[in-house]
């Protein structure tokens, strides 16, 4: 799967949220790589869908410009992670477990990994980017894993590498020939041949169908929004596209109704989902001039106004 997104065959709809996990949580996922472990099923849907028109954009870290064969409803998070650990130079923009802005690269500790193969937990390490790490304040260096030869001298194998003929030429040339081919045998090879579990929809899948998978993708996980459930709901929407020649976004329609309702100081403070609600508490949908629509119907809603909010399960 991953040298399909590294060619653009695999991307994203554009109104998906950013990349938002936590260095522990890209870590435990190598984990699980590692081990062989289950992994979370990632659910795509095909291209050239007639009831659905999503825009697609790139897995973030990848730069194509290729058509998609398939977007990913789900899974997102853990594609990403994979993608920019285990391939190019590995360096990826994370969050420590502080909320801190960190760059970071992850190492197989290989005497550990072989040490004892079926707990990886201990051998995989989340390192600073630059493979340096630091103590007393940055005045001196604990460990520096910053070059290959480094690399090889205090036995950490860069993620990176697993995929490709790089790795293989790297534990050639490790100090301990036996060692390097066990790690290859029971680390390398393994997470090579894992095969992260898919469910593919077809172009026939109705866009009813398409909106209960976000729907239940909210169950768990990085939760969703309500505003980000009613964008997956009405993004690409192709009875609206076939009306009006154009597609409707609801992330951009709010972003254009910002620019009116913070012209008015007691709007500043209000968010896409409370701006949805205001609709919804009046049984009319709000306009962007800061008035309730007479008529009840939004210009630019797929349903000619903007979807309002069950109470409840806001």
């Amino acid at each position: 799967m991953l040298p399909r997104i590294a060619r653009g065959e695999i991307q994203l709809p554009d109104f998906q949220r950013g990349y938002v996990w936590d260095e522990e949580r890209i870590r435990s996922l190598l984990v699980t790589i590692a081990q062989g472990h289950p992994l979370g099923v990632v659910m795509t849907l095909q291209t050239g869908n007639d009831q659905v028109r999503f825009k697609p954009k790139p897995i973030e870290g990848i730069e194509v410009e290729s058509d998609p064969v398939l977007l990913v409803l789900d899974g997102q998070q853990r594609l990403t992670s994979l993608s920019q650990a285990l391939s190019g130079d590995g360096v990826m923009e994370t969050h420590d477990t502080r909320g801190k802005l960190v760059r970071r690269k992850f190492f197989i500790d290989i005497e550990q990994a072989v040490k004892d193969p079926r707990n990886l937990d201990e051998a995989l390490k989340s390192l600073p980017g630059d493979g340096v790490v630091r103590e007393n304040f940055g005045r001196d260096v604990a460990l520096d894993v910053s070059t290959t030869e480094k690399q090889r001298e205090h036995g950490y194998f860069p993620a990176s590498l697993v995929y490709g003929d790089e790795g293989t030429a790297w534990l050639f040339e490790y100090e301990d020939p036996g060692v390097a081919k066990t790690f290859l045998n029971t680390v390398v090879t393994p997470m090579k041949s894992y095969a992260v579990p898919s469910i593919e929809l077809d172009q026939q899948t109705s866009k009813e169908a398409v909106a209960t998978v976000f729907e239940k993708v909210n169950q768990g996980g990085m939760k969703l929004t309500v505003f980000e459930l009613l964008t997956a709901k009405f993004a690409g929407d192709a009875d609206y596209y076939h009306a009006t020649g154009t597609d409707f976004r609801l992330k951009d329609d709010w972003e254009e109704t910002t620019r009116v309702i913070r012209k008015y100081p007691v709007l500043e403070s209000i968010e896409e989902t409370e701006f949805l609600q205001a609709g919804d508490a009046t049984g009319q949908p709000p306009r962007r001039d800061g008035h309730h629509s007479a008529q009840g119907r939004h210009p630019r809603s797929p349903a000619g106004r903007l979807p309002s909010l069950d109470r409840e399960g806001a």
